[in-house]
């Protein structure tokens, strides 16, 4: 809809008029040319600016300067070389271009993108369509009933609120229909937009009058079978969105788009770019929600992460899980290259695509892969109607890793999980990314191992391979030897590395606190400061910043991590149970493993016998967060929250890049993950299979995993298992593998804890 203002009659029509100047705003209208413009000047008259050939930018040259591209919604002047009289009495063509020069930087133009406001809490949209007829034009018929356009309408405004998370909508009882007998043939044979847009609206005015008119936000004319314009229904989602910026979507056919014309940032199609190319979104060729940056610009979409150099270090990993699109609005992973220097030219978007909610038609391209698109960075820098020149760069699939050049970037992709999420995990160089992006091994990796039950035996265990005793006498537990250099104090029940970089473990119900860096000699020789005899039999041990927890059968305290004195019960250590409540009404049955995410101020806890994972807030109130408590309700579902079953879950970490937690799944022989919403999934090995094979993912296989521990400077996960083995999970590859040489030393592995760096290491993992 386009508000005229009462101006002069204006000359004949198609009659040249002098070289110009001409000064207005400049708009952008999809001419689906790439190369018109309109300019408006303040007495409502229309230039239609045609650019030439590639550009899909008014190019300005400000003195001693690059060219630039004009912003749409600037004010400029534009020398015209010619002028000629328009289709229509509000019309003039200008085809030929002198100089531009941005006089005002344009405003935000009101769209989806406005910060405040009610567009931030969503658009219900009121449109009037237009159905034009043509008895009268040669070859042209209009083939769709106002019913039929209704249904159409509705149902892309279905599909726009469901890709949208429901932040646009249609006021359907305000959608109108009408129909006009159109009289100018000539503008309908020469798909004349501007020509059509205007004599339409002449004619909706007069019967609809022009106040009732203008009542609508939207309106769509749709032109007859035969005209010039070749477009279909299809069109429908693109023509709406183009409304708010929203550009076609293109495809680079050379990979990361290193064509001339994308390095100018200056052309929309041309030899390696497709225009309509992007099958991934509806302003393609495809029949699917926005991509991730076309949601993104219009703020329907949320960035997970976004990286650049001042978050983002030369030589990093990092990685985080990323749902499909369609799952909520936190979708993409934003990269804005910045360390390229004058190179910086395109921020990159990563997402996950599956063919499910408004993407149920999503063609097989581009399920379950990840879509990488580029967008000018510039125009994504800023809320404008802009063309940000957005374009599909490729399309990765999982399991895979990419080495991006141009963005100096390395990406590895993990597999697609059962609740369609998936690992992106980011590594920046600056020269070589085989030596500066190196995937991390555990071959550096000390771990320490005790001898289970019946041992208090530490062994040495290098990532390498290699096994050897370290401290302790394996198989002596309860002996009074009295020899400093070999006790044998009782069975170690816990170890975790304290905050100070002090050295806790847990003998039967003593704590016993070690020198900080050196791992000393257990037992009764301890100096009696650093002895604590505790109530309970440990089973476990955590701590941060905020205190020690220890874990008994069926209860935990929490102690401060200064006096060591008890602070907090949560349970009861007499009564077992497994019920919910605040501290010491709550009951626990069977813990089998706690773990703290002290970013979030969260204690998860294991219960083995009950097949459940409960989690503990700040203010002590024990809740359930994953399976249904109970002694029968053991089994091996993925789901959230309840609809999760386990089977003797014992082991339990956090991974704090992501607040999701791992899980030894003892009796189902698996490794899980459940994201900090309480979504369940298989991260390595086969649930009910037990194994021992090394391999990709779930195609490994594990034998009663005891404890899960993680090293997050690498992202490597340590499993131990009930014979032994130490087993290693690498987080960007979904590797599974073994430590040589640990399934051979007759130990029994039972937990692990991720140590600060010793004088020789730099990290250790100790294993009790």
């Amino acid at each position: 809809k386009k508000t005229r203002k009462e101006k002069s009659p204006p000359p004949p029509l198609g009659l040249a008029v002098p070289p110009t100047t001409i000064v207005g705003t400049l708009l952008a209208t999809s001419g689906h040319d790439g190369t018109t413009y309109d300019l408006v000047l303040d007495d409502g008259t229309f230039y239609i600016v045609k650019l030439p050939d590639c550009p899909n930018h008014l190019i300005s040259k400000a003195s001693g300067a690059v060219y630039e591209p004009v912003p749409i919604g600037g004010m400029i002047a534009l020398g015209c070389t010619q002028v000629v009289l328009g289709s229509t009495t509000n019309t003039r063509v200008c085809v030929g271009m002198g100089s531009a020069i941005l006089l005002q930087e344009p405003e935000l133009i009101p769209n989806l993108l406005a910060s405040t406001g009610e567009q931030t809490s969503g658009l219900s949209f009121r449109p009037l369509v237009v159905l034009l007829t043509a008895d009268s034009c040669e070859g042209m018929s209009q083939p769709i009933t106002p019913s039929a356009a209704r249904d159409y309408f509705e149902a892309v405004a279905e599909m726009m609120q469901t890709c949208s998370y429901n932040k646009m909508t249609m006021d359907t009882e305000a959608l109108n229909v009408i129909e006009i007998d159109f009289p100018r043939c000539d503008l309908l044979k020469d798909c004349d937009a501007l020509g059509i847009s205007d004599e339409a609206w002449i004619h909706t005015s007069e019967l609809l009058g022009s106040d009732k008119a203008g009542r609508y936000s939207h309106w769509s004319i749709v032109v007859p079978e035969g005209s010039g314009c070749d477009r279909s229904w299809a069109a429908l989602a693109q023509e709406l969105l183009h409304n708010f910026g929203i550009y076609h979507g293109s495809r680079d056919s050379v990979e990361e788009g290193l064509c001339e014309c994308h390095q100018l940032r200056s052309c929309w199609r041309d030899s390696c770019h497709q225009e309509y190319g992007d099958f991934s979104t509806c302003m393609g060729y495809g029949d699917a929600c926005p991509s991730a940056v076309e949601s993104y610009r219009l703020n329907w979409a949320e960035a997970v992460a976004v990286m650049k150099e001042s978050n983002f270090d030369a030589g990093e990993w990092r990685a985080s899980d990323v749902y499909a699109t369609y799952v909520g609005p936190e979708s993409a992973i934003i990269v804005e290259p910045n360390w390229l220097g004058d190179d910086y030219q395109y921020n990159l978007y990563f997402s996950l695509r599956v063919n499910k909610g408004g993407d149920v038609n999503l063609k097989p391209e581009f399920v379950g892969k990840v879509s990488v698109h580029s967008i000018d960075a510039r125009v994504d820098a800023r809320a404008s109607n802009e063309n940000g020149n957005i374009h599909l760069l490729k399309v990765m699939n999982a399991n895979a890793q990419h080495i991006f050049t141009t963005f100096k970037l390395v990406l590895q992709v993990g597999s697609v999980r059962a609740d369609d999420s998936i690992s992106m995990s980011f590594c920046r160089y600056v020269d070589d990314p085989e030596t500066e992006c190196a995937r991390p091994v555990g071959g550096d990796a000390v771990l320490y191992t005790s001898g289970g039950d019946d041992s208090d035996c530490i062994y040495r265990i290098t990532g390498s391979g290699g096994v050897s005793p370290y401290a302790g006498d394996c198989g002596r537990a309860g002996d009074d030897s009295s020899d400093p250099a070999d006790p044998a104090p009782g069975t170690i029940r816990g170890l975790v590395m304290l905050p100070s970089g002090d050295l806790l473990a847990a003998v039967d119900s003593r704590l016993t606190l070690l020198a900080s860096g050196l791992l000393k000699v257990l037992g009764a020789n301890s100096a009696a400061d650093r002895d604590v005899e505790l109530p309970v039999t440990v089973r476990g041990l955590a701590a941060d910043e905020s205190g020690i927890y220890v874990s008994a059968q069926s209860c935990i305290l929490l102690l401060d991590p200064a006096t060591f004195e008890e602070v907090e019960v949560l349970g009861s250590c007499a009564v077992a149970g497994s019920s919910n409540g605040a501290g010491s009404d709550a009951r626990f049955e069977d813990i089998g493993g706690i773990a703290l995410d002290s970013v979030q101020g969260l204690l998860y806890v294991s219960e083995t016998e009950t097949h459940c994972i409960r989690v503990v807030n700040s203010a002590f109130e024990v809740q359930a967060f994953a399976g249904a408590c109970g002694a029968n309700n053991n089994g091996s579902a993925g789901g959230s929250g309840p609809e999760a079953s386990f089977s003797s879950p014992r082991g339990i970490a956090v991974d704090p890049s992501q607040g999701a937690v791992l899980v030894a799944d003892t009796g189902n022989h698996c490794i899980l993950r459940i994201a900090p919403q309480g979504s369940v999934v298989t991260l390595a090995g086969e649930c009910g299979s037990e194994g021992s094979a090394d391999g990709l993912s779930t195609k490994a296989r594990f034998s009663k995993p005891h404890a899960v521990a993680m090293d997050p400077s690498t992202g490597l996960i340590y499993v131990s298992q009930m014979d032994g083995c130490i087993r290693t999970i690498n987080t960007l590859t979904e590797e599974v593998s073994t430590i040589p040489g640990t399934c051979d030393s007759g130990t029994d592995s039972f937990y692990l804890v991720v140590g600060e760096a010793g004088t020789e290491l730099e990290f250790r993992v100790y294993v009790q």
